[in-house]
């Protein structure tokens, strides 16, 4: 056991009591660093693909990767391997990368460049 094991075993008793519990977490931890950082590029890839209107391609790349990528590893990673809530997570990992890798595409396009005049804010005045 290393140091960081042993740090999240000691985190981890604060809360458990169960040994069995705390040592898988401690065996899970790095897929949960791992999900985190996927999840947290896609969640910012997201967001502008939301921001440049392209709503129905998020919606698209959202169904596909964690419905036909993600849903057919979870099952052959989680039961036919037996693999379990390791083999679930690897799932969530593989969707959020794919997910995350589709948006990150979408982003390569031209961006197609907004002029405004100069006199736009008393062409078109914002009433509040």
């Amino acid at each position: 056991m290393n140091w960081e094991q042993a740090i999240l075993i000691e985190l981890s008793t604060l809360w458990l009591d169960s040994q069995v519990i705390i040592h898988k977490f401690a065996s899970m931890t790095l897929l949960l660093l791992v999900s985190i950082m996927f999840d947290s590029v896609q969640g910012v890839l997201s967001g502008v693909a939301r921001g440049c209107g392209w709503q129905h391609l998020a919606v698209c790349i959202n169904l596909a990767t964690f419905y036909f990528i993600g849903l057919p590893i979870a099952c052959i990673l989680g039961f036919k391997v037996k693999l379990h809530a390791t083999g679930l997570w690897m799932d969530l990992i593989c969707g959020l990368s794919c997910q995350a890798g589709g948006l990150l595409l979408t982003q390569c396009t031209k961006w197609s460049r907004v002029e405004f005049s100069k006199n736009s804010k008393r062409d078109n005045p914002v009433l509040v």
